[in-house]
């Protein structure tokens, strides 16, 4: 059995904290079709559970301003998901 994993890592490179904010309204987007969900689906533009999973650890850092953490950005994107999406 072919166990690939179907995360591909955020690009990191945004410099301001309203380009972060827009990368996460994009990844939110509306009801059950935007990218980011915890479980990890098969399509490679999805964000799942190991985004979630460097989130928390601070291996990826994706911060809207220095005065947040790695884990409560994390645990804000959790909360803001759709019931759908959980």
């Amino acid at each position: 059995m072919d166990h690939q994993s179907s995360y591909t890592r955020p690009d990191t490179s945004v410099e301001t904290g309203s380009e972060v904010l827009a990368l996460f309204h994009s990844w939110l987007g509306d009801g059950a079709e935007g990218s980011l969900r915890l479980s990890t689906l098969k399509d490679a533009h999805r964000l799942g559970f190991l985004f979630f999973y460097e989130l928390f650890t601070g291996t990826l850092r994706l911060l809207p301003s220095r005065h947040y953490t790695s884990h409560g950005v994390g645990s804000v994107l959790l909360r803001l998901l759709p019931e759908a999406r959980r």
